[in-house]
C-alpha cells in the first residue's frame, strides 16, 4: 500500500528508472517528441539504404540510341549506319563555302553481290549516293529496303548480256540475240525478284540490250509508262520527256550517264579517273558519274574524293533529282 510520500516521489520522477524519466519528459513536450521521432526515422532510413549495397537509381539518358536495335540487317548482313554522312548539299555546307555551281549524282553499281562491298557502301558513302542493286543479290528486296531506309536513292540494275567477251550474264540476262517476248519474260522475272522500293532501272555500261535501238526504245517507253525511270550508262541515243499530270513542266524520264569510272582497276587508275570527271561535272552542271564494279578500297577512296567536291562548288545529289521525281 502506497503512502503520500511514495506518490510525491513518483510525480517528481524520483524512484523511476532513467528511460522512464526520459519518456515522461518527452511525452510532456510535443516539440521534443517531434524532433526525436524525426531523428529516429532518419537513422532508420540511412541503415536501410546502407544495407542494400545498391547505387541510387538513375533514369536512362534519352539521347543515347541503341544502335544494335535500330541497325537494319537482312540476308547479306548489310547494316544501316546511323552515323552515315549527310548529303553534301548547299544547305549542309559551312558558312563561307564556295557557292554551288554544279550537281553530281554518283551511281555505285553491282551492289548486293559482295557482302564486304555492300557494308562499305552503306557505312561510308553519303546518303545522297545513288545505289544500283543487282537482281542477283542474295536477297534483292531486303537489300533494296536496307539502302532505302538508310536514305539512299535506289535503282534496280538490269541483268543483260555484256558487250565484253567472256562475261557470264547470269540466268536472267536480256539480250539483243533474244526475241522481244523472251526479253520481256526475263525483264518481268527480274522485276518480280526485286519486288518494289526502287525508283527506276539502271542499264549498265556494257549492256548489249540497247544496241537493238528500235526494240529497246519500245521497251523503254513501256517501262516509263509504268512510272519506272531509266538511267542508261551505255552509248544508246534514247531520250524522252514526260509531263507531270498536275503541271506542264517536262521531266526527263531517260537519264544518261556522263562518265564511267572503273572501280576495280587499282587506286592510281581510280584517282585519275575521278579527277578527270571534274571538268565534265562543271560543264554539264547536272552530271551522272558511274562507279563500276567497285572494291572496298575503291569505296573508301571515292568517299574521300566526295569530301573535296563541296569546296569546288559541286553538290552531291540523288540521281532521281534529275528526273524531277521524288525517290
Amino acid at each position: 500500500m502506497m503512502n503520500e510520500d511514495d506518490i510525491d516521489a513518483g510525480e517528481d520522477g524520483e524512484g523511476q528508472s532513467l528511460p522512464s524519466r526520459i519518456y515522461t519528459r518527452l511525452m510532456g513536450s510535443p516539440l521534443l517528441t517531434g524532433l526525436t521521432f524525426g531523428v529516429v526515422i532518419l537513422i532508420a532510413l540511412m541503415m536501410v539504404f546502407a544495407g542494400t549495397g545498391h547505387a541510387p537509381v538513375t533514369q536512362p539518358d534519352p539521347t543515347v540510341v541503341d544502335i544494335s536495335a535500330e541497325a537494319l540487317e537482312q540476308a547479306s548482313d548489310v547494316k544501316a549506319d546511323p552515323e552515315k554522312p549527310q548529303i553534301l548539299s548547299e544547305d549542309s555546307a559551312p558558312s563561307g563555302a564556295v557557292p554551288v555551281v554544279a550537281e553530281v549524282a554518283l551511281v555505285v553499281t553491282d551492289v548486293g553481290l559482295s557482302r564486304r562491298v555492300s557494308e562499305a557502301v552503306i557505312k561510308q558513302l553519303p546518303r545522297a549516293t545513288t545505289i544500283a542493286v543487282s537482281p542477283y543479290a542474295t536477297n534483292p528486296p531486303a537489300t533494296l529496303a536496307a539502302y532505302k531506309s538508310a536514305g539512299n536513292d535506289v535503282w534496280l540494275q538490269l541483268a543483260t548480256r555484256s558487250t565484253k567477251v567472256g562475261l557470264d550474264p547470269g540466268p536472267l540476262a536480256m539480250s539483243t540475240a533474244l526475241a522481244n517476248n523472251e526479253n520481256q519474260n526475263y525483264l518481268q522475272q527480274q522485276l518480280a525478284q526485286a519486288g518494289s522500293g526502287f525508283v527506276g532501272l539502271f542499264v549498265p555500261s556494257d549492256a548489249d540490250i540497247t544496241m537493238g535501238a528500235d526494240a529497246w526504245k519500245t521497251m523503254a517507253l513501256d517501262l516509263i509508262g509504268k512510272n519506272l525511270m531509266i538511267m542508261d550508262a551505255t552509248t544508246a541515243k534514247v531520250a524522252t520527256e514526260l509531263y507531270v499530270p498536275q503541271d506542264t513542266r517536262p521531266i526527263s524520264a531517260y537519264l544518261k550517264a556522263d562518265a564511267i569510272v572503273p572501280g576495280d582497276l587499282g587506286a592510281t587508275v581510280l584517282k585519275q579517273a575521278l579527277a578527270d570527271t571534274i571538268p565534265t561535272i562543271l560543264r554539264e552542271r547536272e552530271a551522272i558519274i558511274v562507279l563500276n564494279h567497285p572494291t572496298v578500297l575503291a569505296i573508301a577512296q571515292t568517299t574521300e574524293w566526295l569530301k573535296t567536291l563541296r569546296n569546288q562548288g559541286i553538290a552531291l545529289v540523288p540521281a532521281s533529282k534529275f528526273t524531277g521525281l521524288k525517290p
